[in-house]
């Protein structure tokens, strides 16, 4: 058996990947939507789609999972992008609210990337999404799951309606 393990924020899904029989062709779905998705709302607020902000911020939330500092010079040497490359994709990322930067307690010269909570909020539910995609191919619904979306949906919400989903996604709990 192969157990496919995710881990949302509270906890562990356990999906033997074998029952559901999920395969190369699956996640080729999964990647095309993910990339049509990218495609269709490169010029939207809301989705990041450049591929470079898009890894500093996946890049931010796993330094802060693991207790681990990320700075631009990891990103630079990571990426093989240039200082001005970097720097910009890391502005717009602190200008839209995504990231933060906070001196290093060790090394004041350097500034650490950190993701915020609605930052944190978007990757989490963004994963989630992508989760409910594989599962719905085979009518699978995770009990409990607060996000019932899919990679379709938002493929084919208006502008309007991924705001919508957005807000949704990033309101409070505790302002229920």
């Amino acid at each position: 058996m192969c157990f496919f393990k995710i881990d949302i924020e509270l906890g562990f899904i356990y999906i033997d990947m074998a029952d559901l029989n999920i395969g190369i062709n699956d996640m080729l779905q999964l990647t095309f939507a993910d990339l049509k998705l990218m495609i269709q709302n490169r010029d939207s607020k809301l989705v990041i789609t450049d591929q470079l902000s898009r890894y500093i911020l996946y890049a931010s939330y796993l330094s802060m999972k693991e207790s681990s500092f990320l700075n631009e010079k990891k990103i630079q040497a990571e990426c093989k992008q240039s200082f001005y490359v970097c720097n910009k994709s890391i502005q717009v990322l602190k200008d839209g609210g995504w990231i933060l930067e906070e001196i290093n307690s060790q090394d004041r010269r350097i500034k650490n990337i950190l993701p915020t909570k609605k930052a944190i909020n978007s990757i989490l539910a963004y994963e989630q999404i992508k989760i409910n995609s594989l599962l719905s191919t085979r009518d699978i619904y995770e009990p409990g799951n607060s996000i019932t979306l899919n990679i379709e949906d938002l493929i084919e919400a208006s502008e309007s309606q991924l705001k919508e989903m957005s807000d949704q996604i990033l309101r409070d709990p505790s302002e229920n």
